[in-house]
């Protein structure tokens, strides 16, 4: 039985054969973890400045157009994209390697397994501090609307609930794939180890892919700010340029553009 379904009841499931040709392997590993891991610290960091985007929005308007303009976006996300490949740097240095398990699951594993155990409490650090800064700051958002009670505010705050759910229970999968993966590094449960490296896959797919999409088509106001944002990058005007997400400057701009026509 060669599938990955049921292969847990099969005897021995669990060992691992690690693949030949260990130089070329060590140095395709390697390049796999780099990549792997600074695209996800992009995704933790953009969901944690959207996060902190939303809520100077909502809690501080005044400020808002001060704190975000065209040119802070662009360092910001330039910012997001360094540290995470400098937070991956250190690591290119150890070697890594693809292992192959009896029930047909290819695997990436450092062959130091303390540098494994630290690569790991780097992620849950880094996953502890985006979460509980995103969850407090979705919910002192939707104290923020509660505060306002209008109809448009009541759609916009249930969106951000809705969010804010799947979201925490998104990165709390994350939190408890890799607890379990530490588990299994420190307390030598192989099992344990191996069951979060197989459902690490599942696990990145819901908690990046799936609340992402939802938020974005339950709310009104979302989607319209994603449309100004692609006429902005597409189309603006080196002459007149336009703020970002400013909905007062860009009627503004429109106008005149209809004007000069």
């Amino acid at each position: 039985m060669n599938s990955t379904i049921g292969c847990e009841k099969l005897p021995n499931w669990f060992d691992i054969f690690q693949l030949t040709d260990f130089f070329l392997n060590s140095i395709v590993s390697k390049v796999d973890f780099f990549t792997q891991y600074v695209f996800a610290n992009v995704i933790f960091i953009g969901s944690l400045n959207f996060t902190i985007y939303r809520y100077t929005a909502l809690c501080m308007p005044t400020r808002f157009l001060i704190m975000w303009k065209n040119s802070t976006i662009i360092k910001m996300f330039l910012f997001q994209f360094l540290i995470s490949v400098i937070i991956e740097i250190p690591f290119i240095f150890f070697n890594s390697q693809y292992s192959f398990m009896k029930c047909n699951r290819i695997y990436n594993n450092y062959v130091d397994t303390i540098i494994a155990f630290i690569v790991n409490i780097k992620n849950l650090i880094i996953l502890f501090v985006i979460t509980i800064t995103s969850l407090t700051l979705n919910i002192l958002m939707i104290l923020q609307l509660k505060s306002k009670d209008t109809q448009k505010n009541n759609h916009f705050e249930l969106s951000i609930t809705i969010y804010t759910i799947i979201n925490f229970v998104g990165m709390l999968m994350i939190f408890i794939n890799t607890v379990l993966s530490i588990l299994g590094d420190v307390f030598d449960h192989i099992e344990v180890k191996l069951f979060a490296i197989r459902s690490a896959p599942f696990v990145f797919d819901v908690a990046t892919l799936f609340y992402t999409p939802i938020f974005a088509f339950s709310s009104n106001d979302l989607r319209i700010e994603i449309s100004k944002i692609m006429f902005t990058f597409f189309k603006r005007s080196t002459s007149t340029p336009v703020q970002l997400f400013s909905t007062r400057r860009y009627s503004v701009w429109r106008s005149s553009k209809n004007t000069q026509k």
